[in-house]
């Protein structure tokens, strides 16, 4: 009889320290998971907290530059010092963005892009909208032409005054309204855009921009299309990709544009340019399409842990320096 309790007694036991067991796995799983979550969710905040830490370094030393010009030479466009990898406390940020270059393909700028370096969708005239969907878009003269009527159509609100405007609305999706473009994705619907032609054209143009497009920071394609355009969009090439790739190469020779004034322009080039009579032509002809200095600048910063085991943050924001504010912000 006590041989038979004592067996009940130990399977009993085993079954409690079997149950115990289980249990202590269970909770150690449970810790570990929190513990794991709460690693990461540190050194995100952590990413998060270098990231912004980059934005507001770019906000100063825009906030710092007083003089009359805008170009990708300057500390807030491109300064490795300021914006690659800099370590902050426990996380390690960088800004940077991407330029055209004169001999081809693309180069890495560390700093804060101009956003008025594109053609302002809402605000840039017809005709340039035109020439931007021709030359860039690679469009033909006609289609480019009812391409840039049916954008300014879409973006322009509806005038009272003007009985049956709001007929013609630009959309090809009647969910759409008449008004300023918000994002330049929504250009896929506006009527006559074709897929190909908006892949051409969206990194040469925004919503964030402005009246006028800033010679200084300008990419290949958006100078070719004021090469274009300052030649009242004719059909001809002579002087457009050529004048283009010269400014580039000033550009990244350190010189800087500090009137958009004909006359100024063919000055900073100076006579080692060698212009010839279209080119010089077609760099008077862009003053209406042009400025030096811009309001609206856009910034991709990226924030890790220095040991950059954990996530990455990255925030897209737009700032406009005119009025002090966040235009835009995207958090990834």
């Amino acid at each position: 009889m006590f041989g038979g309790a004592r067996g009940s007694i130990l399977i009993l036991a085993l079954w409690v320290i079997f149950m115990l067991a289980l249990l202590a796995v269970a909770v150690g799983a449970y810790v570990d998971s929190r513990l794991t979550l709460a690693r990461r969710l540190e050194q995100r905040l952590l990413g998060e907290a270098a990231a912004r830490t980059g934005i507001a370094r770019s906000l100063i030393l825009l906030k710092q530059d007083t003089n009359g010009w805008d170009s990708v030479s300057e500390p807030w466009a491109d300064s490795r010092k300021d914006f690659s990898n800099v370590v902050c406390g426990a996380g390690v940020f960088s800004v940077c963005y991407e330029v055209d270059l004169s001999g081809g393909g693309r180069g890495t700028n560390y700093g804060v892009g101009d956003e008025q370096s594109r053609i302002d969708l809402n605000l840039a005239r017809v005709e340039l909208l035109a020439t931007l969907m021709q030359e860039v878009g690679g469009m033909g003269a006609e289609a480019a032409t009812r391409v840039a009527a049916a954008l300014h159509t879409a973006s322009t609100k509806p005038v009272e005054n003007l009985p049956g405007v709001g007929e013609k609305t630009g959309w090809q999706d009647s969910r759409f309204k008449r008004g300023p473009f918000r994002s330049v994705g929504e250009i896929r619907w506006v009527t006559g855009m074709t897929e190909e032609a908006f892949l051409k054209i969206r990194d040469h143009v925004t919503v964030h921009g402005g009246y006028r497009v800033n010679l200084n920071t300008a990419g290949l394609g958006v100078l070719r299309t004021l090469a274009k355009r300052a030649g009242s969009g004719d059909s001809g090439s002579a002087g457009v990709e050529s004048l283009a790739k010269k400014i580039l190469q000033f550009r990244e020779s350190g010189g800087i544009f500090k009137s958009y004034q004909g006359s100024g322009l063919v000055e900073a080039l100076g006579p080692g340019a060698g212009l010839t009579g279209d080119e010089r032509s077609r760099l008077y002809g862009m003053t209406p399409f042009i400025t030096v200095a811009s309001d609206h600048f856009r910034g991709w910063a990226k924030g890790a842990p220095v040991n950059r085991a954990g996530e990455t943050r990255r925030f897209d924001f737009v700032w406009d320096r005119k009025h002090h504010k966040i235009e835009f912000w995207h958090e990834d």
